[in-house]
């Protein structure tokens, strides 16, 4: 059962999917990727297999608001670690990658039914995981466009006053407003 077969080789596909982010990204994304989310998310598949099993809704994948809630998190972490959305992604996979090729390697079989569940998972936590990633990459763009909006006005201020002081102490300027007998207009 794909189910036992994940508990049971929880700290290898930690280990392998850390292994496989960093041959792809380097260390900074592989250290964030798999401190929090692959374990958190191990164990919530473990549970998803066990409620499919115990309800007998094997072959169809439990949804499950708790993967997408993690992964939402977890996708806002990483945009602030800085990783891109294809780093999201591909960590993902990464999981999924290291689950068949280990049983492959064990001589596992994973069932259509343990599988479509498993796959339910993942697609649950990408979806999760970019949705979040896009939301807070749209308000941190806002959030510079306002920024950069408001020192631009208070750049316009300054120069403003700067042109204003030059008008003011500048001769035509001084001659203007004396009027033309040297008194100032309206006097």
């Amino acid at each position: 059962m794909l189910q036992d077969f994940i508990a049971a080789n929880r700290d290898g596909i930690i280990e392998r999917a850390k292994h496989r982010v960093h041959e792809r990204t380097g260390p900074p994304s592989a250290a964030m990727g798999t401190e929090f989310g692959v374990p958190i998310l191990l164990t919530q598949i473990v549970d998803a297999l066990a409620q499919a099993r115990t309800l007998h809704l094997v072959g169809t994948a439990p949804h499950s608001p708790t993967i997408s809630e993690t992964a939402a998190i977890f996708g806002q972490n990483l945009l602030r670690a800085g990783l891109t959305v294809a780093q999201v992604v591909n960590g993902y996979g990464d999981v999924c990658q290291v689950v068949t090729d280990l049983a492959s390697e064990a001589g596992i079989a994973i069932g259509a039914d343990e599988y479509h569940v498993f796959n339910g998972c993942l697609d649950e936590a990408v979806a999760g995981a970019v949705t979040a990633y896009g939301r807070q990459r749209e308000r941190d763009l806002a959030y510079q466009g306002t920024e950069r909006i408001g020192i631009l006005a208070h750049e316009m201020r300054n120069l403003l006053k700067y042109d204003d002081a030059l008008v003011r102490h500048s001769p035509r300027w001084q001659s203007r407003a004396r009027g033309q007998h040297g008194r100032p207009v309206g006097a």
